[in-house]
């Protein structure tokens, strides 16, 4: 069941005494978690997930921790340089959290999301209560949340071989990329997948805008053939999203033509969409996404909570996020394929993320000894 919408506009006594809290030390890094196999799709080719990775002390000596991936401009329109330069022209020390939001807004999203995500770790981790009970205090008590598994490119054989493994471990919806110059080749990836698992098995289509709409028409035609729940950002164009709507039975989500309030409204009254995946690296602040969910489900869109691809520590965040939410759909397993990684905190089993015990975001044990610190 969602929360109330007076919850997810965060407009809790909490969110107050967030704004006002202030930073009296912060220390940041950056780092790159390798890849065992390359994260591939129509907007990305890369075998390592950078980050910055934050510490943030408040003014009564409460710590919290934050991560965020730093070679995904291809969604989010930042690099490392523009998140580390944005802390070294605001850094947050000494300020509140509402002076930092001012200080580095239209300078980096993500900076500001970094220091707002360990700031609300802190906070929890001081009140030694969980996040998601943090940011919905009548949310469902829950020690783990469902989430799906990602397919990227490769061949069908290589497609075939994943989703056999990750239906094993427990998952029941795999999301595929597509998107691909060839249009054949991820009809046979999509037809090997289905063909492996069965019919009960349910699979999201997702082309990160990489399709024309002819493209993206032929390949909906075959998808609703194979079985999808849902194809996203099968083009880049809202127009173009809104009248494959129109034309086909399967739904259209929006991804990256989706990241705040005004842009849900836009895809809206385009009537462009079915449902939202929405991201905090989009939004900024925790207050932002909350907000944004709102807007689409007061709507009748659905909303699928995610992130971009990343460590743990960045994945356990948008997991008390998802359990805050009430979220039905999620994508929450951002560090599948990571080699080395900051935490081992979070894991897996049975196709659901297992929610730490601890408070805050409950990763404690957080390894910068091979990051590089910021000066």
């Amino acid at each position: 069941m969602n929360p109330p919408i007076a919850q997810q506009d965060a407009t809790t006594s909490l969110l107050q005494q967030h704004l006002h809290d202030t930073v009296h030390s912060f220390r940041a890094w950056t780092v790159s978690l390798p890849l065992g196999r390359r994260l591939h799709h129509a907007t990305a080719d890369v075998a390592a997930l950078t980050a910055v990775v934050v510490e943030v002390e408040l003014s009564d000596g409460a710590r919290g921790y934050a991560e965020v991936r730093s070679n995904g401009a291809y969604a989010t329109g930042e690099d490392e340089s523009t998140i580390v330069s944005a802390l070294r022209a605001a850094p947050p020390t000494g300020k509140t959290l509402n002076d930092i939001a001012g200080d580095l807004s239209g300078r980096s999203c993500l900076a500001l999301m970094a220091i707002d995500t360990a700031a609300w770790d802190a906070l929890a981790r001081r009140k030694d209560i969980p996040l998601y009970r943090a940011w919905n205090d009548v949310a469902a008590e829950t020690s783990a949340v469902r989430t799906h598994a990602q397919i990227g490119f490769g061949d069908a054989d290589a497609a075939r071989t994943l989703a056999e493994s990750f239906v094993a471990a427990g998952f029941d919806r795999l999301k595929v990329r597509v998107g691909a110059p060839d249009l054949s080749a991820d009809i046979a990836r999509l037809q090997a997948i289905r063909a492996a698992v069965g019919p009960e098995v349910r699979l999201v289509i997702d082309a990160n805008g990489g399709w024309t709409y002819d493209q993206a028409a032929a390949g909906i035609d075959a998808i609703t053939t194979i079985g999808a729940d849902w194809i996203e950002q099968p083009v880049m164009s809202i127009a173009e999203m809104a009248r494959l709507r129109r034309n086909s039975g399967t739904a259209i989500y929006a991804d990256e033509s989706v990241r705040d309030v005004a842009s849900v409204e836009a895809l809206i009254a385009a009537e462009a969409v079915d449902g939202v995946h929405l991201k905090l690296e989009k939004a900024g602040t925790v207050a932002q996404l909350f907000q944004t969910v709102a807007r689409a489900r007061v709507n009748g869109v659905s909303v699928t909570i995610g992130q971009m691809d990343q460590g743990r520590l960045g994945c356990a965040v948008t997991t008390h996020l998802a359990a805050a939410l009430g979220s039905e759909r999620a994508e929450l397993w951002g560090w599948a394929g990571l080699t080395r990684d900051l935490t081992e905190q979070l894991a897996v089993e049975d196709g659901c993320v297992l929610i730490p015990h601890d408070a805050g975001h409950g990763i404690t044990d957080v390894d910068t000894s091979f990051a590089q610190e910021i000066s």
